[in-house]
C-alpha cells in the first residue's frame, strides 16, 4: 500500500510538470532517446535538456519527501533521497515503456491480429525460422517476410503516435532506438493471453 501510495504521489508531481519536461522523460525513459536526438526534436542544447529533466526528476522527489514526513514521519536523508532517485528511475523506465508497450499491443491486435500466431512461434516460443516455416507449411522466406513486415509496421504507427498523440516528429536518428524498443517488445509481448 505505501509503494502505491509513493507512485501516487509521483505520478501527481510528474503530471505537475511542465509538458515539454513531460515529454522529455517519456521519450527518456520509455523509448531510451538520447537527449542528443532530442536536442534536434526540441531545438534545446544537450545540457539544457539533462537540466530540464533534473529539475523535474528534484521537484517529484521533493514532493516525495514532503509526503513521507507528513504520511511516514520520515524525513530523508542523502543516503534514502538517493535510495527513492534510483527507485523513480527505475518505476519511470518502466512505467513510461508500459504506456508504449499498450499502444504497440493496441495496434497489433486490431491490425495485425492475423500475424500473431507467427510472432507467437518465432518471438513467444522462440523457435528457429526453419521450424516456424514447417509448421505452418510457408516458405523460411516467408516467415522472414512476415515478421519483418510486422515490425516496419509497428515502428512507422510507433513514430506517428508519437507525432501525434506527443506533438512529437522523432529524428532519423532515433530509428534505431524505435526499431530496438519494437523488437523488445515482441519478445516480451504477452502472446499466450492474444487468442
Amino acid at each position: 500500500a505505501e509503494k502505491q501510495q509513493i507512485i501516487s504521489v509521483c505520478l501527481s508531481e510528474f503530471y505537475q510538470q511542465p509538458q515539454e519536461c513531460q515529454k522529455l522523460m517519456q521519450l527518456f525513459y520509455g523509448l531510451k532517446i538520447s537527449q542528443m536526438e532530442m536536442s534536434e526534436v526540441f531545438g534545446l542544447k544537450q545540457y539544457q535538456i539533462s537540466r530540464k529533466m533534473d529539475k523535474s526528476e528534484k521537484n517529484i522527489l521533493k514532493a516525495l519527501a514532503k509526503w513521507s514526513k507528513t504520511n511516514l514521519e520520515t524525513t530523508l536523508n542523502e543516503g534514502i533521497i538517493k535510495e527513492r532517485r534510483d527507485f523513480l528511475k527505475d518505476w519511470f523506465k518502466y512505467y513510461f515503456q508500459q504506456q508504449f508497450y499498450r499502444v504497440l499491443q493496441e495496434n497489433l491486435l486490431e491490425k495485425q491480429k492475423e500475424k500473431i500466431m507467427i510472432l507467437r512461434l518465432c518471438y513467444g516460443e522462440r523457435l528457429k525460422l526453419d521450424t516456424v516455416a514447417e509448421k505452418l507449411k510457408v516458405s523460411q522466406q516467408e516467415v522472414a517476410g512476415e515478421i519483418e513486415m510486422v515490425q516496419q509496421k509497428l515502428q512507422i504507427f510507433l513514430q506517428q503516435w508519437v507525432r501525434e498523440k506527443m506533438d512529437i516528429c522523432l529524428p532519423i536518428s532515433a530509428n534505431k532506438r524505435i526499431a530496438n524498443f519494437v523488437e523488445e517488445w515482441l519478445k516480451i509481448a504477452p502472446y499466450a493471453m492474444w487468442h
